[in-house]
């Protein structure tokens, strides 16, 4: 079908499924992202593994904030849900930094 269109419509420039495309164009960028999202995944799972760490980030973040995001390696979306997070709460994990070297642990 598609080889009958293409000589039908030579002018015209056939992909298949844009969907694909899109996943596959995503996930080429997502490799070339790939040391940033694992620097960002091992701050994050730091973070949320310590409980008092982790507790005072959710004090800092407060409740109507967005949390910090980790997600399975299964999907490449997940590591731009993540990358978000970070994003999102940059100013609170900054506050965190700033409380951490200021307070005795």
């Amino acid at each position: 079908f598609l080889a009958t269109l293409e000589k039908k419509f030579p002018m015209l420039i056939f992909y298949g499924c844009v969907a694909h495309l899109l996943d596959l164009l995503c996930e080429d960028f997502a490799r070339l992202l790939s040391p940033v999202i694992d620097d960002v995944a091992f701050v994050v799972n730091y973070i949320m593994s310590h409980d008092r760490l982790r507790a005072l980030f959710l004090r800092i973040k407060g409740i109507e904030g967005i949390g910090l995001r980790t997600f399975p390696d299964t999907r490449f979306s997940y590591d731009f849900l993540m990358l978000l997070s970070v994003l999102q709460n940059m100013g609170n994990l900054r506050e965190l930094l700033d409380y951490k070297h200021q307070e005795a642990w």
